[in-house]
């Protein structure tokens, strides 16, 4: 079965912890999505404000949750 772009990208965003910026979190994320996308894809990816991902017009947003550890996800 193959994974869909959300999932990897929840499956990828579990496996950091909060002590990173929002900023360097984004941009890890961002090359790892441009590492795992097809060329027609790539093209559909880019970083808004430096805290913000765009993946196909669907706009990320990356909440640090300190007291949960984690890092959560928001779309818009």
């Amino acid at each position: 079965m193959e994974m869909t772009f959300n999932e990897a990208l929840k499956n990828y965003v579990a496996g950091f912890g909060t002590g990173i910026s929002v900023e360097k979190f984004v941009k890890k994320i961002y090359q790892y999505l441009m590492f795992i996308a097809d060329s027609e894809m790539r093209e559909k990816i880019c970083i808004l404000n430096d805290r913000y991902l765009v993946v196909n017009e669907v706009r990320y947003q990356f909440i640090r949750r300190r007291s949960a550890g984690r890092w959560e996800v928001k779309t818009f």
